[in-house]
């Protein structure tokens, strides 16, 4: 009787976390949430990223919309929460979400670099928002594109002052080796 209520909460769970992202998606595009992430006319990401050189996209062996449906559960794998869902321009991702955690099993000073103060990196002492987009495009029908890119802002905290963060490598990196072990399953 337990094991029957518990496989039913959890189809209810299931089931609500969909629609509620479903719902999102929707919102997220009538919205324009995506924060003008992507410019329309070049379709590469717009001044949500000024300052971070381009990652060249990496190619994945699936066509562009198996693809982009493994994108949920490799953000989930992170721990990184979606804030944008756009199907239609088919990009994913956080756009400043607040993170004061390991990402993806690592810390924060080895996937963003804040600068450093007299206690170290302080993307290990600061509140840190991170942004993480992935953009998939469509190569032909059994290859597609991944464009990743990364960065964030940190505050120290109780001021209103931040720092730029940039990038690694090594979250972009482990995105894509997440990306084609999901789409090998």
């Amino acid at each position: 009787m337990r094991r029957g209520l518990r496989s039913q909460r959890q189809v209810m769970f299931a089931v609500l976390l969909a629609l509620g992202m479903a719902t999102r998606s929707a919102a997220a595009q009538r919205a324009g949430e995506s924060g003008g992430a992507i410019d329309s006319k070049s379709g590469r990401f717009a001044g949500v990223f000024a300052n971070e050189p381009a990652r060249p996209p990496d190619t994945v062996a699936v066509s562009a919309s198996r693809t982009f449906a493994a994108l949920p559960a490799v953000f989930a794998a992170l721990a990184v929460p979606l804030s944008v869902v756009d199907s239609t321009s088919m990009v994913m991702g956080a756009l400043r979400v607040s993170v004061r955690r390991p990402v993806g099993g690592q810390r924060l000073s080895l996937l963003l670099e804040c600068g450093t103060g007299n206690y170290g990196p302080n993307a290990e002492r600061y509140s840190v928002q991170l942004t993480m987009l992935a953009l998939v495009r469509s190569i032909d029908s059994t290859h597609s594109e991944v464009q990743t890119r990364v960065e964030g802002n940190a505050s120290p905290n109780g001021l209103s002052t931040t720092v730029r963060c940039s990038s690694t490598g090594r979250l972009e990196e482990r995105f894509v080796e997440l990306v084609r072990q999901e789409v090998g399953k």
